[in-house]
């Protein structure tokens, strides 16, 4: 199948999920390339995704900076590179973290909203998660 071919494909399979309410279930993935990310609120999303074998044996935790690396703008489609997934393996499934963050009234910003999904892995094709 040709590269033109699977970007057909990937951009209707995106269109149709903008469609689809998958936010907090375990995703299988069915086509080729990396996680795909799709911010169905009307907030921005802020991510971060893990190894699930690299979880228990690191100290991270959700940022409260609005400037974090990893956002995804309101209704926006975002791609994140199996390269840019700490500790990634091929064919380990893959935790993703995301969260909003909020302006409280004393001006500081906090993490609000924190969830998590387990995205399952095969190399073949990419993983698509949408937010809702």
């Amino acid at each position: 199948m040709s590269r033109k071919t699977l970007n057909i494909i990937t951009v209707f399979f995106l269109f149709v999920l903008s469609f689809i309410s998958c936010s907090d279930k375990i995703i299988d993935n069915d086509q080729s390339g990396d996680i795909v990310l799709i911010n169905g609120t009307n907030t921005t999303i802020y991510y971060k995704a893990i190894d699930e074998e690299t979880v228990p044996i690191i100290d991270w935790g959700q940022s409260n900076n609005i400037d974090f690396e990893n956002k995804l703008a309101p209704n926006k489609i975002g791609l994140i590179s199996f390269e840019d997934v700490w500790g990634y393996k091929p064919n380990n499934n893959i935790i993703l973290y995301y969260w909003q963050i909020i302006k409280t009234d004393n001006g500081k910003y906090e993490v609000s909203n924190s969830k998590h999904a387990l995205l399952k892995h095969n190399q073949s094709a990419p993983i698509l998660f949408k937010i809702q």
